[in-house]
């Protein structure tokens, strides 16, 4: 072969490792990015679950307290008759 195909398939090689290195590095980076942003995704979904749990707990209690003022206003009629 001569000088220059022997050179230009060297040199070809030499690119192609070297973007499959970049590649390799890019997805790396990636996934740790990824990795990342599926932890801070869970942290505040983990801040809405609770704040949901918290709201839940103050839905139940004003039920009760509905329930306890039907009974307070039906009792306040039994006393004024």
């Amino acid at each position: 072969m001569e000088e220059s195909i022997i050179v230009a398939l060297i040199t070809g090689l030499c690119a192609v490792v070297g973007q499959f290195i970049i590649a390799k590095g890019n997805k790396k980076k990636e996934d740790i990015e990824r990795t990342v942003r599926d932890a801070v995704l869970q942290e505040k979904l983990s801040v809405l679950e609770a704040k949901i749990d918290e709201h839940n707990g103050y839905a139940k209690r004003f039920e009760e307290v509905s329930v306890s003022l039907a009974e307070l206003r039906t009792e306040l009629k039994d006393m004024r008759r």
